[in-house]
C-alpha cells in the first residue's frame, strides 16, 4: 500500500500552517481563493487523498452537520433523461444503499460540462469515489483521472473505462433459462433477442453456442434468432412459423408483447421466458435482474476502495458478474 500523503506533509512543503492547509481543503471561507488554489495543486501533485476513515468517523459523529467534505459519493451520467428504465430501476436503491454506508449521494451530468470541468469539480468538493451509470461513448473524455479516484462502471459494458466492472451475468442468465425450460417439458426452445450492444451481442452468441453443446436430451432443440431492428419484422414471425418453437426466450416482457401483437398465443401458442425481469411480477416467467445485489455490491466495492486508499486502476482488469435468479409464471406453464 502506498504511504498516505498527510496534512503535515502538505502544510512543510507550501510554508502554511498546519490549521491553513486542512482548512484549505475544507475550503473554509476564512482562507482566500489563492490560498485553497495553492494548497490543492501542492496536495494534487504531492498524490493526497483525503482520509476516509477519519471524515467516516466524524460524519456519523456529526450526522446533521451540513459542512462535511469528501463524505459523498457521486454518480456519474451523460444526462438524467437517458435509460429512463435504467433510472427507475435502480436510482432509489443506490442513494439507499450510499446512505447506509455513511456516505452523502450526489449526481453529476457530464453533457454540457467542458474538459476537465469533472475533475476539478471533484476535487474541490473533496470527493473520493464514482459510480458510472449511463454514460454515453462521446463523454468519455469528460470523465476524472480514475488513477486518481475510486470508481466503479455498473451500467456501461461496452465502454472501456479504466475501473472495475460489476454487471448482470447474461450467459449465465440464458443458460440457466434453458435447464428450467428443458425441465419443464419443452422441447422445441427458441431465443429470440434483440441484437444491441457488442457486448451484449457477443455475449449472448458465446451463451448460445455453449447452449447448443448442453447435455440436454437429444429430442431438445435450440433454435437462436436474432433481429436488430426495434420493434419485430417479417423475419421473426417467418422464422416462428418454420422453427415452430413450443417455448421462447426473450429479453424482457416488452418482447412477449411484440409478439402477442403480431398475432401469437401465450402460451397457448408458446410458453415465454425473459432474460430480464425487473420485477417479481408472478405472470412472467424468468430471470430476476439481482438489481439489488448489483447495487450493494457496486456500492461495498467503492468504498473498499476508499478504505484502502485505492484508485479504480488499481482495479483495471477486475469485473464482477452477478447471477440472477429464476422464477416461475404462468407464461412457461409445465407441459
Amino acid at each position: 500500500m502506498k504511504p498516505r500523503v498527510t496534512l503535515r506533509d502538505i502544510a512543510e512543503a507550501a510554508g502554511l500552517s498546519l490549521g491553513a492547509v486542512s482548512m484549505a481543503l475544507r475550503h473554509d471561507h476564512r482562507i482566500s481563493a489563492e490560498t485553497v488554489e495553492r494548497v490543492r495543486l501542492q496536495a494534487e501533485k504531492m498524490g493526497y487523498r483525503p482520509d476516509p476513515a477519519m471524515q467516516l468517523l466524524t460524519a456519523r459523529r456529526w450526522k446533521r452537520s451540513e459542512d462535511l467534505q469528501g463524505l459523498s459519493l457521486v454518480l456519474l451520467t451523460s444526462s438524467a433523461s437517458l435509460w429512463p428504465s435504467w433510472r427507475r430501476f435502480h436510482l432509489a436503491l443506490i442513494k439507499k444503499q450510499v446512505a447506509e454506508s455513511g456516505y452523502g449521494f450526489e449526481e453529476i451530468h457530464l453533457a454540457g460540462k467542458p474538459p476537465g470541468a469533472v475533475q476539478e469539480l471533484l476535487w474541490k468538493r473533496g470527493i473520493r469515489g464514482v459510480l458510472l451509470g449511463p454514460i454515453l461513448s462521446e463523454h468519455t473524455s469528460l470523465l476524472p483521472d480514475f488513477s486518481k479516484i475510486a470508481a466503479v462502471n455498473f451500467a456501461c459494458l461496452d465502454i472501456p473505462f479504466s475501473a472495475p466492472t460489476i454487471g448482470y451475468d447474461t450467459m449465465e442468465a440464458l443458460l440457466m433459462s434453458l435447464r428450467r425450460i428443458a425441465e419443464k417439458g419443452y422441447q422445441r426452445i427458441g431465443l429470440a433477442c434483440a441484437m444491441s450492444t457488442p457486448s451484449y451481442d457477443r455475449v449472448m452468441k458465446q451463451a448460445a453456442v455453449l447452449a447448443s453443446r448442453m447435455e440436454l436430451p437429444r429430442s431438445i432443440r435450440f433454435l437462436p434468432h436474432y433481429y436488430t431492428e426495434e420493434e419485430p419484422n417479417e423475419k421473426l414471425e417467418k422464422w416462428i412459423q418454420k422453427q415452430n418453437p413450443d417455448a421462447i426466450i426473450g429479453w424482457e416482457q416488452k418482447q412477449m408483447v411484440w409478439l402477442q401483437n403480431m398475432g401469437c398465443r401465450v402460451p397457448q401458442d408458446f410458453g415465454y421466458a425473459a432474460l430480464y425481469k425487473t420485477s417479481d411480477d408472478p405472470k412472467l416467467a424468468g430471470m430476476r435482474y439481482p438489481t439489488e445485489s448489483i447495487v450493494k455490491a457496486a456500492v461495498n466495492w467503492l468504498d473498499g476502495q476508499i478504505q484502502r486508499n485505492e484508485a479504480a486502476t488499481d482495479h483495471i482488469h477486475s469485473k464482477m458478474l452477478i447471477a440472477p435468479v429464476w422464477q416461475d409464471g404462468r407464461t412457461l406453464p409445465l407441459l
